[in-house]
């Protein structure tokens, strides 16, 4: 069964065009496209309830979508870590996207999509995405999650633990889907 079709029965949110060309282009197994479906369309329900919580919050929701669609291209160079950890494909992925003509600022969540790195150094849409990359698979990781409240809470002027109880909220809503996103996911082969 392609993951495409399977993904639209399923009523998860389907790539972008582009991103579905790039992977056809580059003979992306099917996992590795299930797991881009599941991320992205995590990612368009945590903008929505961002958007819908932080109405002010400034942010770009197409960079979140493009980054979550593309984060782990570099898996197609590296296709053990389809199984495996590792993060040889963060650069690669990188390197692949910007040689595709993809732009460096969508590019740069290949790399960024880890949460690894500074708060000074992600930014929210970074955050987002790492984000969307853990909690697809019921995942919570505190360190990012600190980060996005503190920049949430910084930008809004608002009391983090005001924050961090929205974020939970919104993220415990989110991980409820886990055991049927794994599952489906589950069900492609990694080559």
């Amino acid at each position: 069964m392609n993951p495409y079709d399977a993904a639209a029965a399923l009523d998860l949110q389907p790539l972008p065009d582009e991103v579905v060309t790039l992977l056809n282009e580059h003979h992306a197994p099917p996992r590795l496209i299930a797991h881009l479906i599941v991320v992205h369309h995590i990612a368009n329900q945590l903008v929505s309830a961002v958007r819908r919580t932080w109405p002010s919050l400034s942010f770009d929701p197409y960079l979140v979508q493009m980054g979550a669609a593309l984060h782990d291209v570099g898996k197609l160079a590296y296709p053990s870590e389809l199984v495996s950890d590792g993060d040889y494909h963060e650069q690669a992925g990188y390197d692949l996207l910007v040689s595709a003509g993809i732009d460096p600022d969508i590019a740069r969540f290949a790399i960024t999509h880890s949460g690894r790195g500074s708060q000074s150094k992600l930014r929210l849409e970074d955050m987002l995405v790492a984000l969307a990359d853990k909690c697809w698979r019921g995942d919570r990781d505190r360190s990012i999650e600190d980060m996005l409240c503190h920049r949430i809470s910084t930008d809004l002027s608002r009391p983090s633990w005001e924050v961090f109880s929205e974020l939970d909220t919104i993220l415990t809503s989110i991980t409820e889907q886990s055991a049927k996103l794994l599952a489906w996911q589950s069900l492609y082969p990694p080559e």
